[in-house]
């Protein structure tokens, strides 16, 4: 299926695959140009940040990664995957439903998750070679899909409206977004409008978390919002302690937002 806009203009449409993502890092790697989309309808070995599996049922899930090439510098990397989760809330408002952003991926409706982001990329010095960017979204999935633990942290679409809804409208919605957003990411004026767009839906400024840096290590703070290069910030004491990617938990709402 072709497409005129960037992202999009190559759809390839699978029924089953395990990862979409491993089909989009081999284009990837082979030089196919920017813009290409893979979508599965069930995968079998769908993969999270973390190297945690991501939960997806045919035909009640939409997964899907893209191919990006872009032209600016790897420190901007973290906007990989703030405008992505953007362009989903957005598309998911859309419908009638507010939703919330927890830095730098998760897409939550109330407390629950409803999307994820993955970002896997591959840099020589100043320059991105590729990014492939996966995305996860629960759209139909009923509370009887979802087992042990997922059932009090994650949520879908249909929950929330009380109706199914169709996969491929949706994915042509967040097409439409992510085209729009990704021509924001190359210019500075362009990146400052995403963020002013993220902190709008930001689950964790103002709010106590916890930061996983590895080897067992944590680091506990204040959310402070992101800054120009997308990087979270965590006031810690008077200090502000800077990170281009981590594993955040949210441990006490001090100021509960309403989404």
């Amino acid at each position: 299926m072709r497409n005129p806009s960037l992202i999009g203009r190559v759809i390839l449409h699978f029924e089953t695959l395990e990862s979409t993502q491993d089909v989009a890092i081999d284009y990837a790697k082979k030089g196919e140009p920017e813009g290409l989309v893979v979508v599965a309808e069930e995968q079998e070995k769908g993969r999270g940040r973390w190297g945690r599996s991501w939960f997806s049922l045919p035909s009640k899930s939409l997964t899907f990664s893209i191919l990006l090439r872009p032209p600016f510098s790897p420190k901007f990397s973290p906007y990989l995957s703030l405008f992505p989760a953007l362009s989903c809330a957005q598309a998911i408002e859309e419908l009638g439903i507010v939703c919330g952003l927890k830095w730098p991926n998760d897409i939550l409706i109330g407390n629950k998750k409803v999307g994820g982001v993955l970002v896997e990329m591959e840099s020589r010095g100043e320059k991105i070679e590729w990014v492939v960017v996966g995305i996860g979204i629960n759209v139909n999935l009923e509370e009887v899909d979802f087992q042990g633990e997922l059932r009090e942290t994650a949520t879908s679409l249909c929950l929330t409206l009380g109706k199914q809804l169709d996969i491929q409208e949706l994915l042509q919605d967040i097409l439409k977004e992510l085209n729009e957003k990704y021509y924001l990411c190359l210019s500075e004026e362009g990146r400052g409008k995403i963020r002013n767009m993220y902190e709008e839906r930001d689950l964790l400024k103002g709010e106590i978390l916890e930061v996983i840096l590895g080897k067992g290590q944590t680091l506990k703070g204040v959310g402070e919002g992101i800054d120009e290069r997308g990087f979270l910030r965590v006031r810690v004491g008077e200090d502000i302690i800077v990170f281009p990617a981590g594993d955040v938990h949210l441990l006490k709402r001090e100021n509960p937002r309403k989404i």
